[in-house]
């Protein structure tokens, strides 16, 4: 993913839900954002420091922001991904449920602001229903073994 973004325009939001931000999110050109969902596992406020935003896995709507705010600070016009890696580990935080309506509504807003969009999860540690229920609201779902 860092080759892509060092060959054109594209910058990208990568959202950390298992790998702090020191380890995963290091772009040499400045066009990559992190949230970083793991140092700050308790914390309830957000707290920014660079191309990073600290924001606790147990805070959907705090996440919702960091991930709106982080959009809004790429230059329009230009080519937007966003990767979430590993919406699995949100079970760990949040209800089933709660996920759900959190991931119904930024896949809906992300559309919307035409952010090509990445979601991994563990299909073992994901129920059936609820990979259904994210597959969904995606335009295509893919199984790797």
């Amino acid at each position: 993913m860092l080759q892509s973004l060092q060959k054109n325009d594209t910058y990208c939001v990568y959202v950390s839900l298992t790998t702090p931000y020191n380890n995963c999110c290091k772009s040499p050109n400045g066009r990559m954002l992190c949230i970083d969902c793991c140092t700050l596992i308790q914390q309830s406020a957000p707290l920014r420091a660079g191309d990073v935003i600290f924001v606790s896995p147990r805070s959907l709507t705090y996440l919702s922001l960091a991930v709106t705010t982080s959009l809004e600070t790429i230059p329009k016009g230009k080519h937007k991904v966003l990767v979430m890696d590993m919406l699995s580990t949100l079970l760990l935080y949040n209800d089933e449920k709660l996920i759900l309506q959190f991931m119904h509504s930024l896949i809906g807003r992300l559309r919307q602001w035409d952010v090509q969009t990445l979601i991994l999860t563990l299909a073992e540690d994901t129920s059936p229903k609820m990979l259904a229920q994210i597959g969904s609201f995606c335009d295509r779902t893919v199984r790797l073994s």
